[in-house]
């Protein structure tokens, strides 16, 4: 976010002859995850690349990681077309050591073997609005899901946008069958700002296994997703709101025979997710002190399938993985401490998970902080 500051050089109560002029000065460009609050990118002591909105439309609608590949650091593995499983590491780590956060809501998967985020197959470019990549150990703000770095997602509106209503649009088609289409909604009226955005993808695909080998069975795939926002100003002092996302993603992949991948059964072999999110904050803030409150709920089940399979020693499967998490947050912050930055807080979570496979159907932990 880039912020300026308007300066009128000729007042006109002073000078009614002379058009008054106005110079613009660049304030710099603003990192919000860095240390959970605003600070200039000058002075963040860590790597990291803001990618704004304007640079996601320029890219199109593509797959969110495979954007992020473009990114010094980072590196993308994918086990087929777009749609299926991609895995994301910051300076070689994993996803497990990644934390990945949507609208402020943690959407690292509580039933993952490692806790990984495994939506970045789904994740599209289309109606984000901004994508912030911390490089480097974050952990002491964001827990031990962050030793490798953070990737912080904006979906919605942030109140800083200008009176009046925005909307935008786009519809693109390609190769393999692929189309794409999102909408973006951002009214503004007094203190109040509402934020909408539809997102949906689709592909017919491609065969992750060799085609030369006879593998000729596309891996389809398709997603869509919602993103609500609401802000309001009670006061010059007060602050609420709220947002939520909902999406659902579905598609195909290959066995895993021998060697390789092949294509087995053709639609045999099927995988997706759904995910649900929801924050809601407050803010209030005195002469010195910013205090923050929020809570988060988020719900993700993910399935895998397979009715056949074409390798001797494998066994069909069927297995549905959801999982839930709740969290609790108060930050307090000031720069009014002897010129000093000076943040503390207290943090609450809880997480529950349910497999299909395990005894008792599920578990429950608990982590406060």
């Amino acid at each position: 976010i880039m912020k300026y500051l308007s300066a009128a050089l000729a007042p006109a109560l002073l000078f009614p002859a002379i058009a008054q002029a106005q110079s613009v000065f660049d304030l710099g460009e603003v990192v919000f995850s860095a240390g959970l609050t605003e600070q200039d990118a000058a002075r963040v002591g860590v790597s990291v690349d803001v990618i704004t909105e304007d640079d996601l439309r320029a890219a199109g609608d593509v797959p969110l990681a495979e954007f992020l590949a473009t990114l010094p650091g980072v590196t993308v593995t994918r086990n087929g077309p777009p749609g299926s499983t991609a895995t994301v590491r910051i300076r070689g780590a994993g996803q497990g050591l990644i934390a990945v956060f949507i609208d402020g809501i943690a959407v690292n998967d509580p039933t993952g073997t490692n806790g990984q985020f495994g939506g970045f197959g789904g994740l599209t470019t289309g109606a984000l609005r901004r994508v912030e990549v911390l490089r480097g150990s974050q952990s002491a703000v964001y827990g031990s899901s962050a030793v490798a770095g953070v990737i912080s997602i904006s979906t919605v509106a942030t109140g800083a946008e200008p009176e009046g209503t925005t909307q935008s649009a786009r519809v693109e088609a390609g190769s393999y069958g692929t189309f794409s289409a999102d909408y973006g909604l951002i009214q503004r009226q007094g203190p109040l700002t509402l934020s909408f955005g539809l997102t949906h993808w689709q592909s017919r695909g491609f065969s992750a296994a060799e085609e030369n080998l006879g593998n000729t069975e596309a891996d389809p795939s398709k997603s869509s997703r919602i993103s609500l926002g609401a802000i309001y100003d009670v006061s010059p002092n007060v602050t609420i709101g709220a947002n939520a996302f909902v999406q659902k993603a579905e598609a195909e992949f290959d066995e895993f025979v021998g060697a390789g991948p092949a294509d087995g059964t053709p639609g045999d072999e099927t995988g997706g997710d759904d995910s649900f999110g929801l924050r809601v904050f407050g803010e209030y803030r005195t002469a010195n002190w910013a205090h923050n409150l929020s809570g988060t709920y988020l719900n993700l089940e993910r399935r895998l399938s397979s009715v056949t399979v074409a390798d001797q020693y494998a066994s069909p499967f069927s297995s549905t993985f959801n999982g839930e998490r709740r969290t609790l947050q108060y930050l307090a912050t000031t720069d009014s401490v002897a010129n000093t930055n000076l943040s503390f807080g207290l943090d609450w979570q809880e997480e529950r998970g349910r497999f299909t496979g395990l005894i008792g159907g599920a578990r429950t932990i608990s982590m406060r902080v």
